[in-house]
């Protein structure tokens, strides 16, 4: 299966920064004005990403969510309930730790952040997921 059959589920299409959240290292935190927060993590394969379609009921997410990233405790969805969609983190409780209407905010603040990702001499900007 592949990212856009999975997509299709939920009557939606991958959007143009998939890849690079794909690409998200482990252990990333994001600071916001109320604190640290822990990015969801692994990121999801397209198969992961049908078989939540499946049981967003039982896990209670909203059905406008695509998962994208987690460990179904703590996740990194997608809110594609208008056409760009939001970046959403939710807790295990479901509330939502975090939105990024705009997915360029997101990203700055992990280049921001993360010491691994702010040094960007030497990354080669076709080849790198930080959107340069």
């Amino acid at each position: 299966m592949d990212y856009f059959a999975a997509f299709k589920l939920w009557e939606a299409t991958p959007p143009p920064f998939l890849d690079d959240l794909l690409a998200l290292p482990a252990g990333l935190e994001l600071p916001l004005a109320n604190g640290y927060i822990r990015v969801p993590w692994p990121m999801f394969r397209a198969e992961e990403i049908a078989s939540a379609f499946a049981i967003l009921r039982d896990w209670e997410i909203p059905n406008n969510f695509i998962p994208v990233g987690g460990d179904f405790h703590d996740l990194l969805c997608l809110d594609v309930s208008k056409p760009d969609p939001d970046l959403v983190l939710i807790d295990d409780a479901r509330r939502e730790l975090a939105r990024f209407p705009n997915p360029s905010d997101f990203f700055a603040i992990i280049r921001s952040a993360d010491p691994r990702l702010g040094n960007t001499s030497g990354i080669s900007e076709d080849k790198s997921w930080l959107g340069f």
